[in-house]
């Protein structure tokens, strides 16, 4: 099925708009249906979404740049015994949300995976005093922002329910790092294509599955927030990569993870070093409205 059938289909079963973005075999392409609100214009790779649980990735990824130029150590502890890595890859023991001071000193870290929207964000605040300097510095892509110019704005398609009806999606300034970015289908899979040809950085990510949830060979992390939800997802193995944005809350994940299956492999793949044999742990059931959803193995 082409990426336009499955843009179309999308529309069709409730989304109100919706963009498809895919690297294969056929090069980069992206297909988009539907309308970014009413009245509003069809969206395109250029249009901007909330990012929302997404957002680990990147958070993730600059995690892993600091490590590889010296700046941070993964295991060092950060408070009490949570180190870098705790935080990133979810084995902190801190609660989904709402996480104290006393919570904090009272984690077990290590002792087994429990997704923390509190902890990424804790992690973000780690890297620098400035986490929109971080991301830029860091991450480098031009629309991947917690804060939108004017200019930018004028692109935001405006987030709606499960019935196309329009809504207003809360910020959360502390929790950017888990949930606050926002970015395009293009910057996506500018992304997606660095994790195929990965630098050192990059490579530690998966390895050692910063943020990412690791399914067989499929590398990948969801979002959702009141209004929109997001998919993200690569094989380095194949050398394929999906992303989809959606301005509607109705989840993405089976269509990316249909999509992802459906492409022809590259003819130059990534090393397969990065094969992960074991599924992660199906996290914790989400709250409706916490700085994005969590990632739930289709």
């Amino acid at each position: 099925m082409r990426l336009q059938q499955y843009a179309d289909r999308a529309v069709a079963a409730g989304h109100v708009g919706i963009v498809i973005g895919a690297i294969s075999a056929a090069g980069t392409e992206w297909a988009a249906a539907g309308s970014t609100g009413r009245g509003g214009r069809c969206p395109d790779d250029r249009t901007i979404f909330r990012l929302a649980s997404l957002s680990k990735v990147f958070t993730a990824t600059a995690l892993a740049s600091a490590v590889t130029t010296g700046d941070i150590a993964l295991d060092e502890p950060v408070l009490h015994h949570i180190t870098y890595r705790h935080l990133a890859t979810h084995t902190a023991g801190l609660p989904r949300g709402g996480v104290g001071l006393l919570d904090a000193l009272q984690a077990v870290p290590g002792a087994g995976f429990e997704y923390s929207n509190e902890g990424v964000s804790a992690l973000g605040a780690l890297l620098g005093p400035d986490y929109e300097a971080v991301i830029q510095e860091r991450i480098g892509l031009p629309d991947v922002t917690t804060v939108l110019d004017v200019e930018q704005l004028g692109r935001l398609a405006p987030g709606h329910d499960e019935n196309g009806r329009p809504v207003v999606t809360p910020t959360y300034p502390l929790g950017a790092p888990s949930g606050g970015l926002y970015g395009t289908t293009a910057d996506l899979l500018v992304f997606v294509r660095q994790y195929l040809t990965p630098d050192a950085a990059r490579r530690l990510a998966v390895t050692d599955r910063l943020c990412w949830m690791v399914d067989g060979e499929r590398v990948w992390h969801n979002g959702a927030l009141p209004g929109y939800r997001g998919y993200l997802a690569f094989c380095p193995v194949a050398g394929t990569g999906v992303a989809v944005l959606s301005n509607t809350a109705i989840s993405v994940d089976d269509l990316g993870v249909d999509v992802l299956s459906g492409l022809r492999p590259t003819a130059d793949p990534a090393t397969p070093s990065f094969r992960q044999a074991e599924a992660s742990p199906e996290p914790s059931t989400p709250t409706k409205h916490s700085p994005g959803d969590p990632p739930r193995p289709a």
